[in-house]
Protein backbone atom coordinates (compact mmCIF):
# COMPACT_ATOMS: atom_id res chain seq x y z
CA UNK A 1 0.00 0.00 0.00
CA UNK A 2 1.44 3.26 -0.87
CA UNK A 3 -0.76 5.77 1.73
CA UNK A 4 1.11 7.11 4.46
CA UNK A 5 -1.33 6.51 7.50
CA UNK A 6 -1.10 9.17 10.41
CA UNK A 7 -1.84 7.62 14.11
CA UNK A 8 -5.31 9.83 15.47
CA UNK A 9 -6.97 9.82 11.54
CA UNK A 10 -9.92 7.82 10.58
CA UNK A 11 -9.34 5.34 8.13
CA UNK A 12 -11.90 3.33 5.78
CA UNK A 13 -10.54 -0.39 5.68
CA UNK A 14 -11.89 -3.01 2.91
CA UNK A 15 -10.57 -6.25 3.86
CA UNK A 16 -9.60 -9.78 2.08
CA UNK A 17 -13.80 -10.45 3.12
CA UNK A 18 -15.06 -7.70 1.29
CA UNK A 19 -16.11 -6.15 4.55
CA UNK A 20 -15.38 -2.80 4.45
CA UNK A 21 -14.77 -0.89 8.03
CA UNK A 22 -14.38 2.50 8.99
CA UNK A 23 -12.02 2.95 12.52
CA UNK A 24 -9.46 5.58 14.10
CA UNK A 25 -5.91 4.35 13.82
CA UNK A 26 -4.31 4.58 17.36
CA UNK A 27 -1.13 2.83 16.20
CA UNK A 28 1.22 0.97 13.66
CA UNK A 29 3.63 -2.16 14.14
CA UNK A 30 5.25 -4.52 11.49
CA UNK A 31 2.33 -6.52 10.26
CA UNK A 32 -0.65 -4.75 12.47
CA UNK A 33 -2.60 -1.49 12.47
CA UNK A 34 -4.04 -1.27 16.20
CA UNK A 35 -7.87 0.98 15.31
CA UNK A 36 -10.01 1.99 18.03
CA UNK A 37 -14.21 2.18 17.82
CA UNK A 38 -14.17 -0.18 14.27
CA UNK A 39 -17.72 -0.02 12.79
CA UNK A 40 -18.77 -1.78 9.56
CA UNK A 41 -20.79 -0.25 6.95
CA UNK A 42 -23.67 -1.41 5.27
CA UNK A 43 -26.22 -0.57 2.82
CA UNK A 44 -29.76 0.34 4.32
CA UNK A 45 -32.27 -0.68 1.71
CA UNK A 46 -35.29 0.84 2.98
CA UNK A 47 -33.68 4.21 3.14
CA UNK A 48 -31.12 3.63 0.32
CA UNK A 49 -28.05 4.78 1.86
CA UNK A 50 -25.30 3.09 4.08
CA UNK A 51 -25.20 2.59 7.43
CA UNK A 52 -22.87 1.71 10.28
CA UNK A 53 -22.73 -1.30 12.09
CA UNK A 54 -20.75 -3.23 14.17
CA UNK A 55 -18.24 -5.78 13.15
CA UNK A 56 -19.31 -8.35 15.75
CA UNK A 57 -22.88 -8.72 16.42
CA UNK A 58 -22.44 -11.24 19.55
CA UNK A 59 -19.59 -9.28 21.39
CA UNK A 60 -19.62 -6.64 24.27
CA UNK A 61 -18.53 -2.75 22.62
CA UNK A 62 -15.14 -3.25 21.22
CA UNK A 63 -12.63 -0.17 21.52
CA UNK A 64 -9.24 -1.30 20.63
CA UNK A 65 -8.39 -4.37 17.88
CA UNK A 66 -5.40 -4.90 15.96
CA UNK A 67 -6.21 -5.43 12.23
CA UNK A 68 -3.51 -7.89 10.36
CA UNK A 69 -2.44 -5.66 7.64
CA UNK A 70 -2.07 -8.54 5.45
CA UNK A 71 -5.64 -8.72 6.18
CA UNK A 72 -6.44 -5.19 4.22
CA UNK A 73 -7.17 -5.11 0.22
CA UNK A 74 -7.40 -1.22 0.43
CA UNK A 75 -7.49 1.28 3.20
CA UNK A 76 -8.42 5.64 2.52
CA UNK A 77 -8.88 8.15 4.53
CA UNK A 78 -12.57 8.55 5.32
CA UNK A 79 -14.26 10.56 3.20
CA UNK A 80 -16.02 13.54 5.51
CA UNK A 81 -19.53 12.74 5.20
CA UNK A 82 -18.91 9.58 6.51
CA UNK A 83 -16.08 11.13 9.35
CA UNK A 84 -18.78 13.34 10.84
CA UNK A 85 -21.43 10.21 11.14
CA UNK A 86 -18.74 7.62 12.42
CA UNK A 87 -17.62 10.36 15.21
CA UNK A 88 -21.13 11.08 16.29
CA UNK A 89 -21.27 7.51 16.70
CA UNK A 90 -18.47 6.53 18.94
CA UNK A 91 -18.24 10.09 20.87
CA UNK A 92 -20.71 11.49 23.22
CA UNK A 93 -19.75 14.86 21.02
CA UNK A 94 -22.84 15.68 18.67
CA UNK A 95 -21.69 18.30 15.96
CA UNK A 96 -24.47 20.61 14.61
CA UNK A 97 -25.51 20.64 11.15
CA UNK A 98 -23.78 22.46 8.65
CA UNK A 99 -25.34 25.98 8.01
CA UNK A 100 -25.72 27.08 4.20
CA UNK A 101 -25.97 30.35 2.66
CA UNK A 102 -28.97 30.59 0.08
CA UNK A 103 -29.08 33.26 -2.21
CA UNK A 104 -31.20 34.17 -5.13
Amino acid sequence: MSIEVQTGKVYSFLLITGQEIVAKLVGEDNNVYHVENPLGIGINPQQNSLQFMPCMMSSNEIKEVPLPKNHILLLELTRSDILDAYKQNTTPIKLPKKKKIITG
